[in-house]
């Protein structure tokens, strides 16, 4: 239900405003959000083994999107220069970690060293994402408006995900 619910607000926002790339970027973010708990639920079927490499994918470029979402909105900053590289390092990172997660997760015995790397990863990039956010706070009027609507939600949505994914990277799933 979350994840249908994800989706249907990025697909809205995507499609009604198709040439704006704060759109674009978030649409993107949250066909990712909206897929990670899809097909999370397909994760243990060993007859669904493209559903586990789907999972797998979407979790590791996950925090990718994040950092993406951060650099576009609320303040549009050009993806040239240190953007770009931030960007795509964000990206590459995550496709190192697809490939570790894969060959780890089918290996014999599993290594999760990467997954929980991955689970890090996440959890900066919610700081990533709300440093970004906050830096607006200097940008004009409707973009600080923005970033405080965004701060005050995010900050207890993202607090909470940061602490969870952290004690799964970090503590080994102390958290109930």
């Amino acid at each position: 239900l979350a994840g249908g619910i994800w989706l249907g607000f990025a697909l809205t926002v995507g499609f009604l405003q198709p040439g704006s790339r704060q759109a674009c970027v978030y649409m993107l973010q949250g066909v990712v959000v909206g897929l990670y708990p899809i097909t999370g639920v397909l994760l243990h079927r060993p007859e669904l083994p493209l559903f586990t490499a789907a999972y797998f994918l979407i979790e590791c470029v996950f925090p990718a999107t994040w950092i993406h979402l951060g650099v576009v909105f609320p303040i549009e900053r050009r993806l040239r220069g240190r953007w770009l590289a931030l960007v795509a390092g964000a990206y590459a990172a995550s496709a190192c970690l697809f490939a570790l997660v894969i060959s780890g997760f089918h290996a014999e015995p599993p290594r999760l060293g990467a997954l929980r790397l991955t689970y890090l990863y996440a959890a900066l990039s919610f700081v990533v994402f709300l440093t970004l956010v906050a830096a607006a706070h200097r940008g004009t009027r409707s973009q600080r408006a923005r970033a405080k609507a965004i701060l005050a939600g995010g900050g207890i949505a993202g607090g909470g995900a940061f602490v969870a994914l952290t004690d799964s990277a970090l503590a080994g799933y102390q958290l109930p």
